[in-house]
């Protein structure tokens, strides 16, 4: 009989099914997760390209420096909308 395996064990289990569930997800409606991060982080708030740049940085890296190639796909969706300059006076 085999040793029980320890509770992080356990939780790596269960956080791996649940990334691989919401990738599955996700890829029926052609989407990665990037597009969700993006979604949520301008549910926030308006963000023009630098300042969404800014909010995920921790998720960017030198293979992918910026979001913008994943905005395209969520504005022909209708999912976003470029942010509208403030009037000036």
């Amino acid at each position: 009989m085999s040793a029980p395996k320890p509770i992080g064990y356990w939780f790596k289990h269960i956080d791996n099914t649940l990334e691989a569930n919401f990738a599955a997800l996700l890829a029926t409606e052609g989407l990665l997760r990037r597009h969700w991060q993006i979604v949520h982080t301008l549910s926030g708030g308006p963000l023009d390209a630098a300042g969404l740049d800014v909010a995920l940085a921790p998720f960017l890296n030198a293979q992918e420096p910026t979001a913008a190639p994943y905005v395209g796909a969520l504005l022909d969706r209708g999912w976003s909308r470029r942010p509208t300059p403030e009037p000036t006076c």
